[in-house]
């Protein structure tokens, strides 16, 4: 079997929309920021039984419905 845990994202990447602000929902996704972020992040999922490390790294704009990159670092 090869597990994937949670996909790593920058911040502010992967809004769950919809919810009242003042209600904490559970996040798909780990939120890491700059390079030592990132290594910390996949040693912690390795750790945690990772076989492979899912990234997102583009979203679509929702104001011109168009995809864009968005570099983290």
């Amino acid at each position: 079997m090869q597990v994937a845990t949670r996909a790593m994202t920058p911040t502010g990447m992967y809004p769950l929309l919809g919810y009242s602000w003042e209600l904490q929902v559970p996040k798909g996704v780990q939120y890491v920021d700059g390079v030592d972020g990132a290594r910390k992040a996949v040693r912690e999922q390795v750790m945690y039984g990772a076989d492979w490390i899912k990234y997102y790294s583009d979203r679509k704009d929702s104001l011109r419905g168009r995809w864009r990159d968005c570099i983290a670092w």
